[in-house]
């Protein structure tokens, strides 16, 4: 997986785990925190450890378990979002970062099906 990948996704796993220290301490919200740190944190570690030299069904399964992670965080974001606790441009901004992520591991997905027309 290419750096930028890399980079982009423990970024945003910092940004998440900030996310939760406010939903906790600040807005007392439980659950929607541990949600976040639970999915956001495992997505840095999920890209991180996608290697295409690894056994194909172990590829796959860490490509699962990636998107599964970010696609889970964008809905507890949404959530997070839709009862006030971030202004519009944090939450554009960190779903941008969700949606580019999930944009790379839909092109990794695509190479391991070739012959699929998506």
């Amino acid at each position: 997986m290419r750096k930028i990948a890399k980079e982009k996704a423990v970024r945003l796993s910092e940004r998440l785990a900030k996310l939760y220290g406010y939903l906790k301490d600040e807005a007392h919200e439980e659950n929607l925190a541990e949600n976040i740190m639970n999915y956001g944190g495992q997505i840095g570690a999920a890209i991180t450890r996608l290697d295409p030299d690894n056994d194909e069904m172990e590829y796959i399964d860490d490509l699962h378990h990636a998107m599964l992670c970010t696609v889970k965080t964008v809905h507890f974001l949404d959530l997070v979002y839709e009862k006030g606790y971030l202004e519009d441009r944090t939450y554009i901004s960190m779903r941008r970062e969700c949606n580019d992520l999930i944009t790379i591991l839909l092109r990794k997905t695509e190479k391991l099906v070739p012959d699929i027309d998506f």
